[in-house]
Formats: structure tokens, C-alpha cells, sequence
């Protein structure tokens, strides 16, 4: 057989009209299967191949909750980090009732003297109750005072007003002493007293007990001697 290409012009007219027509037919059997893959459903596969199709399983109910609830937020996540906290306003601390404060200055002398102390003190010497004077006291400051709080300030206030005469400051030195050494004898005498009774056989009078103190506050007072301080090296 010869490799030799037949010219057209050789080839009969009938065979030619034969070959056209089996070739447009195989065109149009391919243009054919070409639309009806691209026209096959998703999942269905050329004749012949398997195609395994995933049924679609619907959510679990914890699974379409959480879902939900992050559609309906606005909260944007963040990998690895805390999601941030809700715009909720602040809370404010509420600030502490102040409450007049009852300290006040106590005057050292006459002209430091406030108009509520100066009412303080004409009425106690005027003999009234500290009933009254509270009330006063209430009406003028603005302020209650405790039970305890007007007789207490009277007392120091009229401690540090109150002056005295060289007179009376010599009196009151000498009375002092007075009742201090009346004391004194008293006490010793007390002394004597419980000596005995703890057990002692002798009352001993104040003199001897004061003289007899005095020498053991000076003996313990005194340091222990050294029995080896005088000896030659």
C-alpha cells in the first residue's frame, strides 16, 4: 500500500459528500456531549465516575445557638486575646456625706473667744441647764452637740481664761504644800501600819522609816566595790 496522498481532485464526488456529512455529525455528537456536561447538576459526574456527594448535616442546638448569639454581636473576636468587655458605663463611687465636723479651737485667752463660746460661757455662770445650753448652741452653730461636748470645752475654756493675783498665786503654792506633806505624813504613817501588820515587831515612827528609806535608796544607788581594786600588780 502507498504512503502517496490522493490529490482531491482524484477522489470521487460522491465519497466526498459521504465524508463531510459522517464528520459534521461527530462535531455535532461532541458539541452535543459538551452541553449536556455543562448542564449536569452539582454532584452528578460524567457517565461512568462515581461521585461521592457529602450529605449536608444540619447544626447541632449549642452549635446554631452560639452561631446566633455571634451574629447578634458586635463584639469583634480576637485570636489569642481576651474579648474585650462590654460598653457598659462605669461605675461611679458615690462620695462620702461630709458631716460638720464638732472639733473647734479651744481659745488660750479672752480675745480668741468665738461668739458661741462667749454664749457658752454667760450661760453656765449664769446657772443654765446644759439642756438649754445645747439648744442655743444648736441654733447658733448649726450643729448638735454630744452630751458630753459643751461641759467639757467649758471646763478647759475656763481654764485657760481664768487669771489669778500674785495673791492667790502665792496661796496656791503654799497650800500645796501643805496638803503634800500632809500627805506625805499620812502615807508613811500607812506604812508603819502595814509593816505590822505583815508581820514586823516594832511600830516604827514616820522619821525613822523616812531615814531609813533614804539609806537604802542611796546604798542601791551606789556601785558594788571591787574587792580586788586596791591590790598591787
Amino acid at each position: 500500500m502507498s504512503n502517496r496522498s490522493t490529490p482531491l481532485s482524484d477522489v470521487p464526488a460522491d465519497t466526498m459528500d459521504a465524508d463531510t456529512q459522517a464528520a459534521g455529525i461527530k462535531v455535532e455528537i461532541k458539541t452535543e456531549d459538551v452541553d449536556h456536561q455543562t448542564a449536569l447538576e452539582p454532584g452528578e459526574g460524567r457517565a461512568g465516575t462515581p461521585v461521592t456527594v457529602t450529605p449536608n448535616t444540619p447544626p447541632s442546638a449549642k452549635r446554631a445557638a452560639t452561631e446566633s448569639a455571634d451574629e447578634g454581636s458586635t463584639v469583634k473576636k480576637t485570636k489569642g486575646r481576651a474579648s474585650p468587655k462590654s460598653s457598659t458605663p462605669a461605675r461611679q463611687r458615690k462620695a462620702p456625706v461630709k458631716t460638720p465636723s464638732s472639733g473647734r479651737t479651744i481659745a488660750t485667752s479672752v480675745d480668741q473667744l468665738s461668739s458661741e463660746d462667749r454664749l457658752l460661757l454667760n450661760m453656765k455662770d449664769q446657772g443654765k441647764s446644759w439642756k438649754e445650753i445645747g439648744e442655743a448652741w444648736k441654733v447658733i452653730t448649726g450643729i448638735e452637740p454630744a452630751k458630753s461636748t459643751l461641759p467639757n470645752r467649758y471646763a478647759r475654756l475656763r481654764a485657760n481664761i481664768t487669771t489669778m493675783s500674785e495673791t492667790d498665786q502665792q496661796l496656791l503654792l503654799t497650800a500645796k504644800a501643805f496638803v503634800e506633806q500632809k500627805q506625805e505624813q499620812e502615807k508613811w504613817e500607812q506604812i508603819a501600819q502595814r509593816m505590822q501588820e505583815l508581820g514586823s515587831a516594832e511600830k516604827f515612827s514616820v522619821t525613822v522609816l523616812q531615814k531609813q528609806f533614804q539609806k537604802m535608796e542611796a546604798a542601791r544607788a551606789q556601785p558594788p566595790v571591787n574587792p580586788f581594786e586596791d591590790i598591787a600588780e
